[in-house]
């Protein structure tokens, strides 16, 4: 992942590294939050047409 690349700044003690590496994992995890979402509404309209 993209926020993974921070690694070796972070074991250094950048806290820019730190607070990047953050900000990433939320976005990615929001952004999967809302594929799952609207995966479900489309598998569920899929279902219902059938």
């Amino acid at each position: 992942p993209p926020s993974s690349c921070s690694g070796s700044f972070m074991q250094r003690g950048n806290d820019w590294a730190r607070y990047s590496h953050i900000f990433l994992n939320v976005v990615i995890v929001g952004l999967f939050g809302w594929q799952a979402l609207t995966g479900v509404e489309i598998l569920q309209r899929i279902i219902s047409n059938m």
